[in-house]
C-alpha cells in the first residue's frame, strides 16, 4: 500500500492502482495474537482525553496549504512508508475512523471511510488529509465527519454534512477540509460529535453548529451559534450525542437528549441549553461524552453518568441500569489526569501515564488480553506508564505515548486499529 493510493483515498480522487485498498471481503474476528507492546517511562506530560483536541498557541508556527481541495498536492511527500507513526495526539470517532496530528503538524487518519471522511475505502493505516499536511494543532472526529484546528487557530472540517456539521453554511458532503464560517482565527479547542461539533474560541466562548447548538433559538444550524451561557471562560468541550463542557472555575454542564440521563442533572428531560451536573460545580479538568454515557475528572477523580447498561459507569454494577446524577469509577477516586469515553465502554489515564478501561469487552477494547467485560476498571496490557493521549469510540481505544508511537486495540473490521489489517486485537497494537 503507497502513500500516493493513500492520498488518493483521502482526497476522493482514485488513481489507477488503488483498488488494493479495498478489503471488503475480510471480516473481523477476535484474536489474542497480537503482540503486548513493551513499556515506557512516563514523560510527565497530562493527555487531554477525549475526542475533543486542543491547540497550544506556541505550535502555531507552520503554515498549511489552501483549504480549496481537490489536488494530490503534498498527499506523496507526505506518504506513510517512513515507518511507525510519530504523533501529538490522536482522537477517534464513533463509525470507526481515527485521527491523528503527526511531528511537524500535519493531520493524518484511518479507518472506515464510507461516507467521505477520508475517501471511498477502509484506510488500514495512516494517510495524509488532503491540504492539512503541516500547520494543524488540533484534531477531532466525530460520527461521519472530522475538524480540524488550522494554523492561527481557525477551523476547518470534512465529511458528511447532513446535519450542517462542517459549518460552512451549507448542508453539502466535502471530503476535503473546507473553512467552518466565522471561526478563521483564535480557537483553542474543537469537537466533533454525531451531527454537531464545537469549539471553545478566544476568552472561553464556546460555539457550536449542527443538530445540538446549545442555543434555543437556533437548536440547528450550518454555521456555528453561541452556547447559551458559555460565552466566556470555557475551557474544554465534549460533543457526542449530547454535549458537555468545563465551564470557569471548572463546572461541568451538558445539553441535548437526556432519556438515559446523560445530562447528569438528576432528571431525565432533554434540554436544549446547558444544565449544571449535579455536584460537580468546580475542579473538573477532563470530560468526555460517548453515546448515552458521560464521564468527568473532578479533583483528580473519575466519575460518570448516564447509560450503565454494560458496565460503562465504573462502579461495580449494572444494577441501576441509569444514573441520572454522577457517580465515583471504582478505584479511580484520585490520580486521574483524563477521560475518554465511547457508548459501550470507557477508559482514563492515570497521572503516571497508565490506561485503565471498562465497560463492554466483546472485541478486546478493553485492551486486557481478554473479550470479558468489567464493571471495573481493568488495566490495559502493556500500557502501565508513558500514555500522554488517549481516545475511544466504538468498540476501539487508541492511545498516544510520550515516543510519538500510537496503539489501538479492539475490534478492527474497517482497519481502526492502523496496523495494516482488519484483525481484531484485545491488546494493543502498534499504529504503522
Amino acid at each position: 500500500m503507497n502513500a500516493r493510493c493513500l492520498g488518493a483515498v483521502l482526497g476522493l480522487t482514485i488513481v489507477s492502482g488503488c483498488d488494493s485498498l479495498t478489503d471488503s471481503s475480510s471480516s473481523a474476528t477476535d484474536s489474542g495474537d497480537e503482540s503486548p507492546i513493551p513499556s515506557t517511562s512516563a514523560s510527565g506530560s497530562s493527555a487531554s482525553g477525549s475526542s475533543a483536541s486542543s491547540a497550544s498557541s506556541s505550535s502555531l508556527s507552520t503554515s498549511i496549504s489552501a483549504i480549496d481541495g481537490g489536488s494530490e498536492t503534498g498527499n506523496e511527500d507526505a506518504g506513510t512508508d517512513a515507518g511507525p507513526l510519530d504523533a501529538t495526539s490522536v482522537s477517534m470517532g464513533s463509525d470507526n475512523s481515527v485521527c491523528a496530528i503527526v511531528s511537524g503538524g500535519g493531520a493524518v487518519c484511518w479507518g472506515d471511510a464510507i461516507n467521505g471522511e477520508f475517501g471511498f475505502n477502509p484506510v488500514l493505516a495512516p494517510a495524509p488529509v488532503m491540504n492539512l499536511t503541516s500547520g494543524v494543532t488540533g484534531v477531532s472526529v466525530g460520527q461521519l465527519s472530522a475538524c480540524a484546528i488550522a494554523l492561527g487557530g481557525g477551523v476547518v472540517c470534512w465529511g458528511d454534512n447532513s446535519d450542517g456539521e462542517l459549518g460552512n453554511g451549507s448542508t453539502t458532503t466535502s471530503s476535503v477540509p473546507v473553512q467552518v464560517t466565522g471561526l478563521t482565527t483564535g480557537v483553542t479547542f474543537v469537537s466533533v460529535g454525531d451531527g454537531s461539533a464545537c469549539a471553545v474560541g478566544s476568552g472561553g466562548a464556546i460555539e457550536c453548529w449542527g443538530d445540538n447548538t446549545g442555543n434555543t433559538s437556533t437548536p440547528s444550524s450550518s454555521v456555528p451559534v453561541p452556547v447559551m451561557g458559555l460565552t466566556s471562560g470555557a475551557i474544554a468541550v465534549s460533543a457526542g450525542s449530547v454535549a458537555c463542557a468545563i465551564a470557569s472555575g471548572g463546572a461541568v454542564q451538558c445539553w441535548g437528549s437526556n432519556s438515559l440521563g446523560q445530562l447528569g442533572n438528576g432528571t431525565t428531560t432533554d434540554s436544549l441549553v446547558p444544565v449544571q451536573v449535579t455536584g460537580l460545580t468546580s475542579g473538573a479538568t477532563s470530560v468526555s461524552v460517548g453515546g448515552a454515557v458521560a464521564c468527568a475528572v473532578v479533583a483528580g477523580g473519575a466519575q460518570c453518568w448516564g447509560n450503565n447498561e454494560y458496565g460503562q459507569l465504573g462502579n461495580g454494577s449494572t444494577t441501576d441500569n441509569v444514573a441520572v446524577s454522577a457517580v465515583q469509577v471504582t478505584g479511580l477516586s484520585s490520580g486521574v489526569t483524563a477521560v475518554s469515553v465511547s457508548a459501550l465502554s470507557a477508559c482514563a489515564l492515570t497521572t503516571g501515564g497508565a490506561v485503565q478501561c471498562w465497560g463492554e469487552n466483546p472485541y478486546g477494547q478493553l485492551g486486557n488480553g481478554t473479550t470479558t467485560s468489567s464493571t471495573v476498571p481493568v488495566p490495559v496490557t502493556g500500557l502501565t506508564s508513558g500514555v500522554t493521549d488517549l481516545a475511544t469510540a466504538g468498540e476501539s481505544a487508541c492511545a498516544l505515548k510520550s515516543d510519538g508511537s500510537v496503539w489501538c486495540w479492539g475490534t478492527n473490521g474497517s482497519g481502526q486499529l492502523g496496523n495494516g489489517t482488519t484483525t481484531n486485537s484485545s491488546v494493543p497494537v502498534q499504529v504503522l
